[in-house]
């Protein structure tokens, strides 16, 4: 029978073995990504990280739209009033990486700096510039003028504290994947393609998928594989997972075409070795999703409720999700499933 998470502090004896950050903690962000950032111990000691409490400035979290943790766990990018913010978690400064943001008038739409990804090392921000809604779809408000502003696509680098714009293809900035020679991968017409920012040259890496979702897509470490979910139907019905190998364009069914929702978040561990994803397999009594978390094909561990999920290392992985305004994270070892550390906080 496979494993439930429990409130209970179980498997300890998988701790000294499978967690190497033991003694620093992990940083995780909340369900959505959004305000709040906190350190989790293996022995389920929890800190608040972000937003500082020093900061009288973020007493209201509803001005903190985004928030992303850089791949070195250093520092946290945020969007605050239409502007993106640095927080050094070590030295506990913060510092501003645009000037942009403009609120809404009756007049003029909002500008917005928004995150797009960290590039894999950790020393450069993608993200883009751009425009609010200048209609009300319901009609309730009158239309709303653009302002002028130097809109698109960027990069901040934080060795040199320097925004370059890029040319990218795409004026939203979607990106599934930012290759550590400089290159993007993003999506055309249904299709994976590959962006050299310096040549402006674009390679098509796939054939074309019905309903390929660009938001759940993974790249393992070494670039040569992809995993992501597609939608055979086209119509929002299905879903499956598909690998795919960059160099040859070669796709493999990971899964079969299952229900809407149903496969979800495939991911790479962090050797690319192995890969994980959720399959959502029914509805509880409280209308709340069931859900399996799959790693190398075999189901580890089932739970209820709306949950995301990262490789800590290439044996324990972290869930987290929200329900009512509180937060829970659950740490399991990849290979029993067993639940090491499950923590609740508001």
């Amino acid at each position: 029978m496979k494993n439930s998470t429990s409130l209970l502090l179980v498997g300890f004896a998988f701790l000294v073995s499978t967690l190497a950050w033991c003694d620093e903690g992990i940083l995780v962000s909340d369900y959505q990504s959004r305000g709040k950032v906190f350190r989790v111990y293996s022995d389920g000691k929890v800190e608040s990280v972000f937003p500082p409490a020093s900061e009288l400035i973020f007493q209201n979290r509803k001005g903190i739209t985004q928030v992303d943790i850089s791949p070195t766990q250093q520092f946290i990018a945020y969007v605050f009033q239409g502007d993106i913010w640095l927080y050094n978690v070590t030295k506990k400064a913060t510092s501003r990486v645009t000037h942009v943001g403009k609120p809404y008038t009756k007049q003029f739409a909002s500008v917005n700096a928004w995150i797009k990804r960290w590039s894999t090392d950790g020393n450069n921000i993608l993200y883009s510039i751009s425009a609010g809604e200048t209609e009300d779809p319901e009609g309730y408000e009158p239309d709303r003028k653009e302002r002028q502003a130097e809109y698109g696509v960027f990069t901040f680098n934080l060795q040199t504290g320097r925004n370059a714009q890029v040319p990218f293809p795409d004026r939203s900035g979607d990106a599934p994947a930012w290759l550590a020679n400089g290159d993007f991968i993003f999506i055309e017409k249904g299709r994976f393609a590959r962006y050299d920012p310096t040549t402006k040259k674009t390679k098509v890496l796939s054939p074309t998928f019905s309903g390929l979702n660009g938001w759940q897509v993974d790249v393992s470490c070494d670039e040569t594989q992809m995993v992501f979910t597609v939608d055979s139907s086209g119509r929002m019905k299905n879903s499956a997972l598909v690998r795919l190998d960059i160099a040859s364009g070669k796709s493999t069914a990971l899964t079969q075409d299952g229900g809407w929702t149903e496969f979800q978040f495939p991911k790479f561990s962090p050797s690319g070795k192995r890969i994980s994803y959720l399959h959502r397999i029914g509805t509880s009594a409280t209308r709340f999703p069931l859900m399996e978390l799959v790693v190398d094909g075999k189901a580890i561990n089932s739970f209820e409720g709306n949950w995301r999920y990262d490789w800590l290392d290439e044996s324990t992985l972290v869930l987290k999700t929200a329900r009512s305004g509180e937060f829970e994270v659950a740490i399991l070892n990849a290979d029993a499933g067993v639940v090491i550390v499950k923590k609740k906080w508001e």
